[in-house]
């Protein structure tokens, strides 16, 4: 009996791994990805900005911003509103009352938005803690006990 011939067109043993083009073509896709997400953002905060900026200060005063406040307020975008999501998820909050009351959910994302700890805010959401950590650096703290 004869050995069986070679099958040259079936892939070989270790043929999954996309080689040294392959991974590079999926480096430039993710970079490439990254780069247009960051261009939406950036043209979302810039519409933002726009927006703020054409309303008068009345009705700038009835979201609890003044003009001064718009750049801090729009660098904050989205981040503020992930990191209040994950802090009302992690509290147990997330689809409760404060959800519910869109007022307050304003109030704690225009503090979020102005706060200059969100990088303290991020660590201690990352570590998985449940302790009341948050209280040392969170300018909601108060509001949030109070919804707990």
């Amino acid at each position: 009996m004869l050995p069986e011939a070679e099958d040259k067109m079936a892939p070989r043993a270790g043929a999954e791994s996309p080689g040294p083009r392959g991974r590079l073509s999926n480096l430039a896709k993710g970079y490439a990805r990254g780069a247009i997400e960051h261009l939406k953002i950036w043209h979302e905060r810039q519409s933002l900005k726009r927006e703020l900026s054409n309303l008068d200060d009345t009705s700038l005063s009835d979201l609890g911003l003044t003009r001064a406040q718009i750049p801090i307020f729009v660098s904050a975008y989205p981040l503020a509103g992930e990191l209040l999501d994950l802090m009302l998820a992690r509290l147990d909050l997330a689809g409760g009352m404060a959800s519910m009351l869109h007022s307050t959910y304003a109030d704690l994302l225009r503090t979020c938005s102005m706060c200059s700890k969100r990088g303290q805010c991020k660590r201690w959401l990352a570590s998985g803690k449940i302790d009341e950590g948050y209280k040392d650096f969170c300018s909601n703290s108060w509001v949030l006990d109070q919804l707990r």
